[in-house]
């Protein structure tokens, strides 16, 4: 099967352009990636902007900044909701991934102010209290003489 493959070969990168549907053919039919394809027909894969899909003459994955803030808009950020106040808010998702996969955070908040008054409207069990709460406990409980 690889010898049929490998004689189908374009000369120039124009005609490799208009292999683009036969490579996703010959991939199926021959069970290997696209870029094994392509690479087995003797030429790079065509580049297309991510977003906008016009050709691209270098190796980047944008044609313009434009494109590029498009694509951090659509795909690095995600829309969540601060259990505290309720407000929408960014955040990316990498810092998602970090907070909730690896800290195993289970509340998200749009600031610290959130995170401040959730946290006193429930305190975390078998925490110790601070320092200073306790020293007016214990001047509470004592008599005085």
């Amino acid at each position: 099967m690889e010898a049929d493959l490998t004689t189908q070969r374009a000369t120039t990168p124009a005609e490799g352009m208009k292999l683009c549907g036969a490579v996703r053919l010959l991939s199926a039919i021959f069970g290997y990636s696209k870029d094994k394809v392509w690479r087995k027909l003797g030429l790079k894969p065509p580049r297309t902007c991510f977003i906008c899909g016009a050709s691209l003459s270098h190796t980047k994955m944008f044609c313009s900044w434009e494109c590029y803030k498009e694509y951090r808009r659509r795909y690095c950020h995600i829309t969540v909701i601060c259990e505290y106040c309720g407000k929408t808010f960014q955040r990316r998702r990498g810092e998602l991934v970090w907070r909730i996969g690896k800290r195993n955070y289970q509340h998200i908040f749009c600031s610290f102010q959130c995170f401040s008054k959730f946290r006193k409207e429930h305190p975390r069990p078998g925490r110790r209290k601070s320092v200073s709460a306790t020293k007016e406990k214990e001047r509470q409980d004592v008599p005085n003489n």
